[in-house]
């Protein structure tokens, strides 16, 4: 009873933040314990159910109502599954980087948490895409000057303090203005990165790649994940539509995690200059 107490006040007083306290209590226990702990319980938002001591029989009629209760009253929400868009286009200079800011706009107005990643780190074509070049002043790039240490992950709040919450209602995570070089930024560090923003509360997270993607093992990894689509822009032109060919032939020799191949869910947009763009999505 001690030992119950003591964690019931510790949760209605101190628990940060505050979480409501569902209690199941032997009806032969002391009206003055039995009022203590209620009282106890209903500060967190919760409650208490008294029971006999039959109820220790699983098969119990009181057992299946207290069973019930329980259920009646927990607050479960399904885990929220975050999905990427890796952008997998070979040249630049193709509006990979138009084509797919465009779509993570769309799916903004959806009302879906869009978080874009500038991995094109040589170029820093982002800042310049959203306007941003006077209101960003930190970027990813920064981060293993300032956690040499890594393990596994970043802390979260180094990489938070590092996202521009962006007036079209899309965040955004800059890698600078196009002085550094992409072997500057180790696998290590890039790994790290990834791991770090699936932490993030986001149900979409878009990857703007350079166009030698293929040759970066830790983007090959991410396009293995069953939670992943490659993002494929097709723009006219022959040299283009090879450069795409080469690309879904790549995809198609990427094993996923759930026995599928990346090709299997890309998306593959077709750019006419006249026309504007058609995005059929491939799903087999």
């Amino acid at each position: 009873m001690a030992l119950s107490f003591s964690a019931t006040s510790y949760m209605s007083r101190y628990r940060e933040p505050a979480a409501p306290v569902l209690m199941i209590l032997g009806r032969e226990s002391p009206e003055a314990i039995q009022g203590a702990l209620r009282d106890e319980v209903r500060k967190t938002g919760g409650d208490l159910l008294l029971v006999s001591h039959r109820t220790r029989t699983h098969d119990h009629p009181e057992a299946r109502e207290a069973v019930a209760w329980l259920m009646g009253r927990l607050k479960l929400e399904p885990q929220r599954r975050q999905y990427a868009i890796v952008s997998t286009s070979n040249a630049g200079g193709s509006g990979k980087t138009s084509t797919v800011m465009n779509f993570c706009l769309q799916l903004g107005r959806l009302g879906l948490r869009v978080l874009v990643v500038d991995l094109d780190i040589a170029q820093g074509a982002l800042l310049a895409w959203f306007r941003a070049q006077d209101a960003v002043h930190e970027f990813f790039t920064t981060l293993p000057d300032e956690y040499p240490q890594l393990a596994g992950a970043y802390p979260l709040e180094l990489v938070e303090r590092r996202i521009h919450r962006h007036s079209s209602r899309l965040d955004v995570l800059f890698s600078g203005r196009g002085v550094r070089d992409q072997i500057d930024i180790s696998t290590a560090c890039l790994e790290g990165l990834i791991e770090t923003v699936a932490q993030l509360d986001y149900d979409v997270v878009c990857y703007d790649m350079p166009g030698e993607w293929k040759v970066r093992p830790v983007i090959v990894s991410l396009l293995a994940r069953r939670t992943t689509s490659p993002f494929v822009v097709c723009p006219p032109g022959r040299k283009e539509r090879d450069g795409a060919h080469a690309a879904l032939d790549v995809l198609g020799r990427i094993e996923r995690e759930d026995g599928r191949t990346a090709l299997d869910a890309a998306m593959l947009v077709f750019i006419e200059g006249e026309r504007g763009h058609v995005i059929p999505t491939l799903d087999r």
